[in-house]
């Protein structure tokens, strides 16, 4: 990581402590800058945040932020809080619409009368997991869908299935209108969708069982070289003979790389087995 990072720091923040953290989230939680030498301003900002939380209150006012740093090492709860709050990007529903009407592709094919086993994998505050349970159910698709993250917080938020009206309006209005029930700030998704939600850490590889698809769209590039690889090994070691992973078009390079099969679901999108 020479050269990290190339914007100011806190003036008692130096480079090497804060390498250090990386260093540690690289190895315990799998985050890591993939041999990037800059980390991006939003992540940078979130470290900055937890080091100035009160419970770093004490070794912050004594010695300062580099202080408050190896507080953060020595504290497991914390730093594992601070890995969801770097985990934890944007997300809204049906993100790059040209891959979910390649999975619609796909769908059609699927042997009528056979139930679907769906995860999306690092859902977050669940729009992902939502508009895969409004894609099957739209392609007529006998489904169970699960969606799995590690933050508890982004959970409360997938279960509740309530969300502002400038998140809805990235739904199409017809799917809004037989999905979507109006709130006063905005609306809650059908919880007759039927998605259950799974608190459990990527790095643990997915929930038992096979899945016949894995969605995991902008999650792998939070991950380091090493748990990227790792992390997606599990995933497609889990799926069933006919499953597919779908990542991000962005992360389908990193996939190619480790020499997984590519298969064409539809126009602009490929999946991985």
């Amino acid at each position: 990581m020479s050269g990290f990072p190339r914007t100011p720091l806190p003036p008692d923040l130096t480079p090497g402590t804060l390498e250090r953290i990386l260093a540690r989230l690289e190895r315990q939680h799998g985050i890591g800058l993939r041999g990037e030498t800059t980390l991006p301003g939003w992540q940078r900002a979130r470290i900055f945040r937890c080091l100035g939380r009160p419970e770093l209150a004490a070794a912050r006012d004594s010695g300062g932020y580099d202080a408050a740093a190896e507080a953060l090492l020595g504290n497991a709860e914390l730093l594992g809080k601070l890995a969801d709050e770097l985990r934890v990007g944007e997300t809204r529903f049906f993100r790059d619409p040209l891959q979910w009407r390649g999975l619609e592709a796909w769908l059609a094919r699927w042997p009528a009368g056979r139930t679907l086993r769906a995860l999306s994998a690092g859902c977050s505050t669940g729009e992902e997991a939502w508009s895969l349970a409004i894609c099957l159910r739209e392609a007529r698709v006998s489904a169970k869908v699960v969606g799995l993250d590690r933050s508890t917080a982004a959970l409360e938020v997938a279960r509740a299935a309530s969300y502002p009206l400038e998140s809805l309006l990235t739904l199409p209005e017809s799917v809004r209108g037989r999905y979507v029930a109006p709130t006063v700030d905005g609306g809650r998704i059908d919880g007759g969708l039927g998605v259950t939600f799974v608190q459990r850490d990527l790095m643990q590889g997915p929930p038992a069982g096979s899945w016949d698809l894995i969605v995991c769209k902008n999650v792998l590039i939070y991950f380091g070289d090493a748990a990227g690889a790792a992390v997606t090994r599990q995933l497609v070691g889990a799926l069933s003979d006919a499953g597919v992973l779908l990542v991000a078009r962005s992360e389908a390079p990193r996939l190619r790389a480790l020499g997984l099969t590519e298969v064409e679901l539809g126009p602009g999108a490929s999946g991985f087995r």
